[in-house]
């Protein structure tokens, strides 16, 4: 578990992998066995302060085996691929599955308080549009350390008025305002031509 060609570098942390061969109920299938050695680290020394005696009391072996175990995994697939790639798309899903239930908790996606099929598919379209959105910023903003809530809460002190039907006035913004178009190297504007705007985002 120490030979370097097993380790790997992920999302700025260091896993252990490898691959072995494994029949599970009758089906052949691909063990992918990886340590997270930073979180196996972090809670062998807490491990260790806490339970001293029964960490004395093991075998090497076992003394070994505690030194990796609060970080080991094992991912199964039918898949044969180098465990870096496995863990990549493991990784990837994992960061799908967290950006939907964020979006659930978020926007308040359930219960979905619609009667009809087409609202239910209205409100789960605004909903993936509006966590898109919201993915699209945080890739912009990489050294924000606030929350998204708190950057539109922000942002949200700016009054627009329709001007005409061509074009949206926007108010002085406040000072919280101005800051959070600061993080996105922008000014607001005094205006927003409307037709411009759809444009560029509806283009034809």
């Amino acid at each position: 578990m120490y030979r370097a060609k097993y380790d790997c570098i992920r999302k700025g942390r260091v896993y252990f992998g490898k691959r072995y061969a494994v029949e599970l109920f009758g089906q052949s299938l691909h063990a992918y066995v990886m340590i997270d050695r930073e979180r196996a680290l972090r809670e062998y020394e807490e491990y260790r302060v806490e339970h001293e005696k029964e960490f004395d009391a093991h075998t090497d072996g076992g003394k070994l085996w505690d030194s990796v175990r609060f970080g080991f995994f094992a991912l199964l697939s039918n898949i044969e691929a180098d465990p870096q790639e496995i863990l990549k798309q493991y990784l990837d899903r994992v960061l799908i599955e967290e950006v939907f239930r964020d979006t659930k908790s978020f926007e308040h996606l359930m219960p979905l308080s619609k009667w009809t099929a087409e609202s239910v598919k209205g409100k789960l379209l605004s909903d993936m549009i509006d966590t898109i959105l919201r993915c699209l910023l945080l890739k912009e903003i990489p050294k924000f350390k606030g929350s998204l809530m708190d950057l539109f809460y922000e942002a949200a002190g700016i009054s627009c008025f329709i001007q005409d039907s061509d074009q949206l006035g926007i108010d002085t913004p406040n000072k919280q305002a101005r800051a959070a178009f600061k993080l996105f190297e922008l000014k607001v504007p005094s205006y927003i031509d409307l037709a411009a705007w759809k444009s560029t985002i509806l283009p034809r």
